[in-house]
């Protein structure tokens, strides 16, 4: 298997700025320098497993959806306890009753 270093640049940069993050923010967070960061998210840098780890941490993502994205069931999960940990009872009623009827709607669409 390759590992695509581009490709995790990519998807940390995508994931930073989903968090609302600068560059210069993560780098604070994870104790790295912006511009080692700015090397990782061009592809420039190959990012060490230590700092995949503590990129992952602050991005409130796995290192393997860093490494080889996807959305695997423990990276949807996770995903979707990120989304509603802050969310009201009504909020999380409501996103739950917009999952099922998706999945429905998937589902019928998959038949076609």
């Amino acid at each position: 298997m390759t590992i695509d270093f581009f490709k995790i640049g990519e998807r940390v940069r995508e994931n930073r700025k989903a968090e609302g993050h600068t560059q210069a923010q993560l780098a604070e967070a994870v104790n790295l320098s912006t511009e080692y960061i700015c090397e990782i998210e061009t592809g420039r840098k190959n990012a060490s497993l230590t700092a995949l780890a503590r990129i992952s941490d602050v991005l409130n993502v796995t290192i393997d959806e860093l490494l080889f994205g996807g959305c695997s069931e423990d990276t949807s999960i996770r995903a979707m306890t990120v989304v509603m940990k802050d969310c009201t009872e009504y909020e999380r009623k409501v996103l739950c009753d917009n999952m099922k009827s998706l999945k429905l709607i998937l589902r019928d669409n998959s038949k076609m």
